[in-house]
This record gives structure tokens, C-alpha cells and sequence, in this order.
């Protein structure tokens, strides 16, 4: 998965797309994030975006779970707020 992560004051449009071909295939993800925003809140929106497109068939919830725990992790880190 190609990541690349744009901090802008808007509009947001939410792009993504999957290609396949034979055996191979290929996702981008492109996150535009509210560079207003505090540092904590777009790397949290970012970790849920990727999570999220990464395990589409996922509930809501279990991606916001994830998403907590990543968060909780980095935390304890040092890195994640």
C-alpha cells in the first residue's frame, strides 16, 4: 500500500482506488488532513484512515477499537500526544 498524507485547510475530498490485474494489486491512499488540526487529532484521523481502507470489511467499531489502541500504544511512547 502507497500511503501519502496532505495537510490542508480543505476542501476534503477522500480518494482512494484499487487496481488489479493478474495476480497483482495495488492501493493508494491519499489522507488530506486539516492542518489546523492538533498533531494528536490528524495522526489519530490518519491511523483510522488506513485502517479503514486497508480492512474495508471491518465494522466502524472494530476500526475505531483499533484505531484507540494504536493511539494508546504511541502514547505510551511517547509519540501519540
Amino acid at each position: 500500500m502507497n500511503i501519502k498524507v496532505i495537510k490542508t485547510s480543505g476542501p476534503f475530498e477522500h480518494l482512494f482506488s484499487s487496481q488489479t490485474g493478474g495476480e497483482t494489486a495495488s492501493l493508494n491512499l491519499t489522507i488530506e488532513v486539516d492542518e489546523s488540526l492538533l498533531p494528536e487529532m490528524q495522526r489519530e484521523l490518519i491511523i483510522h484512515a488506513v485502517i479503514e481502507t486497508y480492512c474495508r470489511s471491518w465494522t466502524h467499531d472494530k476500526v475505531e477499537q483499533l484505531t484507540e489502541y494504536i493511539q494508546t500504544g504511541l502514547e505510551q511512547l511517547g509519540v501519540g500526544g
